[in-house]
């Protein structure tokens, strides 16, 4: 695929974001206060998984999450995929947070659709 010198761009929260070549490495952006930050995903580890979910009147739903930290311990990364495709296929989602628990919690809300008190009503 011949590279030309035009680069598109995602207009996001009234910035825009150049499209980088496939030679520059995989990047994940978060979002505080309203500031973009990138940091390469290489910086990143595992620091917890597991599986989780629900059963309902529908049949429910079953999902495998990843927690990711940075070496800093200042970025939180939760990835989700459907429990029946994972590893193969990519995350469902990938949402960044400020803890550990964040993140958790997150899951636990909106995947698990438990109900604890840090859950919205």
């Amino acid at each position: 695929m011949a590279c030309n010198r035009h680069l598109l761009s995602i207009v996001m929260l009234g910035l825009a974001l150049p499209l980088l070549p496939l030679q520059v490495p995989l990047t994940t952006l978060t979002f505080n206060h309203h500031r973009a930050q990138a940091q390469a995903i290489s910086d990143f580890h595992l620091m917890s998984e597991g599986k989780g979910g629900y059963t309902g009147w529908n049949g429910g739903a079953y999902y495998h999450y990843q927690v990711w930290v940075n070496g800093t311990n200042t970025q939180f990364l939760l990835k989700i995929w459907n429990d029946a495709d994972f590893p193969q296929a990519a995350p469902i989602t990938t949402r960044a947070f400020a803890s550990g628990r964040d993140a958790l919690d997150y899951f636990d809300c909106y995947y698990a659709q438990k109900s604890l008190p840090v859950c919205p009503k």
